[in-house]
């Protein structure tokens, strides 16, 4: 008996650690209009609409793994009055407040023709968070990214630069496969993977 748990235990830590690398896949979301490469199986939160109107829905696509936590949150912007400058020049602020952080340096980002931000975000005078923000199709999109390692570590970047939208002027070259209309939570990777970054 005492063999058959030393080689149930030694199966366990096998499969523990064939799991302990990030895999990068891109999962593709054609409800919320964009695709990102992940290093695991995203979590898709919905929130509704507040009923007083205060606050529009929103749809979180977060994965938190691997002290990597790369997320892309989609608001719904189709009643905003706004300028699209005025979203991208307010969103910052609004973030780091709701998160206790400061905001850093602001620089000018692209998705395809869509322009956007990119910001810095730092909590006790050190940089924790890039995030960047971008408005299309009645979508506010900010997409972030945090890294156990630091803002230096490539994949930071290489998840920000994997983020396309699918339709519209700011889409990307190449097309998902075709998913009919499964809904966001039911979105699937594609067959292709990102490379590990070193």
């Amino acid at each position: 008996m005492r063999k058959i748990e030393i080689v149930a235990a030694g199966l366990a830590i096998f499969a523990l650690g064939s799991c302990s690398k990030p895999t990068f896949k891109e999962y593709y979301y054609p409800d919320l209009n964009f695709a990102a490469t992940f290093q695991a199986p995203p979590k898709v939160t919905v929130t509704p609409a507040a009923k007083d109107g205060a606050t529009p829905a929103s749809t979180l696509v977060d994965s938190d793994a691997f002290g990597l936590d790369f997320a892309v949150n989609v608001i719904d912007a189709s009643s905003a009055t706004e300028s699209t400058d005025e979203m991208l020049d307010a969103a910052p602020d609004a973030v780091a407040q709701a998160r206790s952080m400061d905001v850093g340096p602001r620089t000018y980002a692209a998705v395809g023709r869509i322009n956007g931000r990119e910001v810095r975000f730092d909590k006790d005078g050190k940089p924790v968070m890039l995030m960047r923000f971008f408005f299309a199709s009645d979508k506010f999109y900010e997409v972030n990214a945090y890294s156990s390692k630091g803002l230096t570590d490539p994949r930071v970047k290489a998840f920000l630069n994997s983020f396309r939208l699918l339709q519209g002027p700011g889409a990307g070259k190449a097309k998902p496969p075709a998913v009919g209309t499964a809904p966001a939570a039911n979105a699937a990777p594609t067959a292709n993977a990102a490379p590990a970054a070193p």
